[in-house]
């Protein structure tokens, strides 16, 4: 540096100049906000299994991660998120920007991604300043939405299978107690206290 302190001079003097303009352009702060679910590679246990739905293979199971990504960013499950964030009294769209426009533009700025070799997949927005506020929001909406949509289009019937098990339930506790009573009529008749297997 003593022998060249003119060439130090001008390659600092350079940085400075060079470097302000491209730190004032890229280094804005820059939001997120992400969320996570997980995709089980197993179905939970059902009174009778069904072959259809179980994952036979990596392969299958991607895919199925696959759909699960696209159906987070569809566009009913995007509407369905504003009209969740509206009942909040909360609206991040523009004034001068129509449901369809921004619903196409959160199709293209969210991501959702896979985490690697874990069964968990992140979805998430970045944001500059001017919608920081609305970024969580935003998310666990589009969250709450897609476990909605999920649910209802991968467990078909599900509230009429409940009711269909709660009326056989009712049935049936009413045909153990009728032969309970039955058991203890036929117990008196007999004698008998109680009651073996021959």
């Amino acid at each position: 540096l003593q022998r060249h302190y003119r060439v130090s001079i001008v390659a600092w003097l350079l940085v400075i100049v060079l470097g302000l303009p491209m730190v004032w352009i890229k280094g804005q702060s820059i939001y997120s906000a992400e969320s996570v679910f997980q995709v089980s590679p197993r179905y939970m246990k059902n009174l009778k299994s069904d072959a259809e739905v179980e994952l036979q293979s990596n392969q299958q199971y991607r895919e199925y991660v696959n759909h699960l990504s696209k159906t987070v960013l569809r566009y009913d499950v995007l509407m369905r998120a504003l009209i969740l964030l509206r009942e909040k009294g909360i609206d991040p769209k523009p004034p001068a920007w129509t449901d369809r426009k921004f619903i196409e533009r959160l199709q293209s700025t969210f991501y959702v991604k896979p985490i690697l070799d874990t069964y968990m997949v992140k979805v998430g927005i970045e944001g500059g300043v001017d919608n920081k506020p609305h970024l969580h929001e935003l998310v666990n909406a589009v969250m709450a939405a897609f476990l909605e949509t999920s649910k209802d289009e991968q467990i078909f019937g599900s509230s009429e299978r409940m009711n269909t098990l709660n009326d056989t339930a009712a049935k049936l506790t009413s045909e153990i107690s009728a032969l309970e009573e039955e058991r203890v009529v036929l117990g008196e008749k007999l004698g008998l206290t109680t009651f073996t297997d021959n």
